[in-house]
Formats: structure tokens, C-alpha cells, sequence
């Protein structure tokens, strides 16, 4: 069982590191996959064993960083369920935050982060990013 998952990122999917030792998911970069759905079974299946070592008593502090600039519909619905899993470990005892980055010239993707931390009834950490002019 590796301790990290990471998929690399291309001009259609995120970059995405699953790290049990550190505590982390991150996802970085645009989500518009040809296939969603073979792209994201797979991440939510690393999820899933990633939570099963996170529920360790040993563990507390784990992060979700999400600095998506784009994703589509589809995209959506998969990020609300990766984003579900790992706020299950909240109900749980554990410690975890999630750090929704947009860049400061694109309120539409903080919005979507409101959203989805309003859909989900967990307060997500804001960030924003600078951007170059």
C-alpha cells in the first residue's frame, strides 16, 4: 500500500496527490476530463483507503486543498463527493480543514467554493490568490 497517490496534471485534468503520511488530498490545476467518470472512480477509491488509515487514532490534523482555476458540471459533482468523504472524518473526531484557493480575478470559482461549503455544512478557509495583470 503506497502512502502517496498522485496523478500529474494535463491541460484537461488536476493534478492530484493523496499523501496518508503527511494527512493531505490536494488537487491543483483544471478539471474538464474526456471521462469524468474514469478519471475521478479512480481518486475516490484512494480517497476511500486514505480515510480508512486517516481514522487512525494517531492521526488528527488532515488538510483538503483545492486550487481548481476551472471545472465543469460534471467535474462538480465528483469534487462535492471527494469533498463529502473527507469531511466524513469531521463527524468523526478528527481535526481537518479545507483550503479552497481562487485566483483574486475569478470570483465565480469562490463562489463555487461557497457553495459547495455551504452544501456541505463545513466551513471551508479562503485564500486568494494574486494574479499578474
Amino acid at each position: 500500500m503506497l502512502s502517496v497517490f498522485s496523478k500529474e496534471e494535463t491541460r484537461k485534468t488536476p493534478k492530484v496527490i493523496i499523501d496518508k503520511e503527511k494527512g493531505y488530498i490536494e488537487m491543483d490545476g483544471n478539471s474538464i476530463p474526456e471521462n469524468v467518470r474514469a478519471f475521478y472512480n479512480e481518486v475516490v477509491n484512494e480517497l476511500k483507503d486514505a480515510i480508512l488509515f486517516w481514522e487512525s487514532p494517531d492521526i488528527d490534523n488532515l488538510k483538503f486543498i483545492v486550487k481548481l482555476y476551472y471545472f465543469n458540471s460534471s467535474s462538480a459533482k465528483f469534487i462535492y463527493d471527494l469533498l463529502a468523504l473527507f469531511i466524513s472524518l469531521h463527524k468523526k473526531g478528527k481535526n481537518i480543514s479545507v483550503e479552497w484557493y481562487y485566483e483574486d480575478d475569478d470570483i465565480d470559482e469562490k463562489e463555487a467554493g461557497e457553495e459547495l461549503s455551504e452544501m456541505l455544512s463545513f466551513p471551508f478557509n479562503f485564500h486568494e490568490i494574486k494574479t499578474d495583470d
